[in-house]
């Protein structure tokens, strides 16, 4: 079971369980943790791309006040927070992002990731919501 960054900084103590299902359980726990600060960290170095600049700073995603509600906005905040999950969260299969609007412009809308994470031959489906705001 591979461990990230931030997993690592904030447990550097926490032990790996020795059985396949509780692996599977911890790594749904980390990667729903590492969504939710995904989601709710800013890109330090917005505007640069991810695949050339490699770093930490460059985790999160951008302010997303910059985007409006349009099908071409919408549709380029998906691929950057799918763009993000690729490179920041490697461990989740096949991701796919839904945007739904709220209805709220103080919580213009709720991010729903889908995928599969493997671990010791078991692949489980994976579902996270963001809460009721993009952070």
């Amino acid at each position: 079971m591979q461990r990230f960054l931030f997993d690592r900084l904030c447990q550097p103590e926490r032990e790996i369980p020795s059985s396949v299902e509780d692996r599977v359980t911890l790594l749904r726990q980390m990667i729903t943790q590492e969504l939710q600060w995904l989601v709710s960290q800013r890109s330090y170095f917005e505007g640069f791309s991810r695949v050339s600049y490699n770093s930490v700073l460059n985790f999160g995603i951008s302010d997303v006040v910059s985007y409006s509600n349009t099908f071409a906005d919408i549709e380029r905040l998906k691929d950057e927070i799918y763009q993000a999950i690729l490179h920041w969260e490697p461990r989740l299969k096949s991701p796919t992002i839904i945007l739904k609007a709220t209805g709220n412009p103080l919580q213009p809308a709720v991010i729903f990731v889908e995928g599969i994470i493997e671990e010791a031959q078991i692949r489980s489906e994976f579902q996270w919501q963001s809460s009721s705001e993009l952070e």
